[in-house]
């Protein structure tokens, strides 16, 4: 929630003095959570209150935050960007969590030292480079399974511009023009 700060100092003549401000600190869970089956209630911090797609986890969260993603398929349409400091991890089996782009959209981007992208089947990706997974010049994919996916230029599975990791993957039946 949103909180108002007051300071009151207090010398040792006894004089003091207050500031107040209003709405002035915003504490948001560090743990948000996705599913399918949520109900889309920010600030996301229990399953029955799941964000209903990654990206409104991410955008919610703070620095450091861990977003678990139940299990289920879940159909991109639009490509889902972690530039901050967030983990955001399937809660389950990695063939139970799928992002499957529907060969229309990039299925994640990564772009961040401290972005992580664990345990997920990346599907059915298409972009230019990276149609699965973009990782732009950081961030972690890690334990994933990654098939299916096309670029038209570079990375069909995945492409790290300028850096990045991928740790622990499967990758396996994808293409790019070159």
């Amino acid at each position: 929630g949103v909180y108002d700060v007051s300071l009151t100092v207090t010398n040792a003549a006894g004089e003091s003095a207050t500031f107040g401000r209003e709405a002035y600190i915003n504490v948001i869970a560090t743990v948000l959570y996705v599913s399918l089956d949520g109900g889309h209630v920010a600030p996301f911090t229990t399953w029955q209150d799941a964000a209903t797609n990654i990206q409104s986890a991410v955008d919610t969260a703070i620095e450091g935050s861990l977003i678990p993603v139940s299990n289920g398929l879940y159909n991109m349409t639009a490509t889902p960007s972690l530039a901050k400091e967030v983990t955001v991890r399937a809660y389950g089996d990695v063939n139970a969590c799928i992002l499957d782009g529907n060969g229309q959209v990039r299925c994640a981007m990564l772009a961040h030292d401290a972005a992580v992208l664990d345990g997920f089947t990346i599907r059915g990706g298409s972009e230019s480079t990276g149609g699965g997974v973009l990782i732009e010049q950081a961030g972690t994919l890690q334990n994933c399974t990654l098939t299916n996916n096309i670029a038209s230029f570079r990375g069909g599975a995945v492409y790290l511009n300028m850096g990045g990791t991928v740790r622990g993957c499967t990758i396996a039946g994808n293409a790019s023009q070159s």
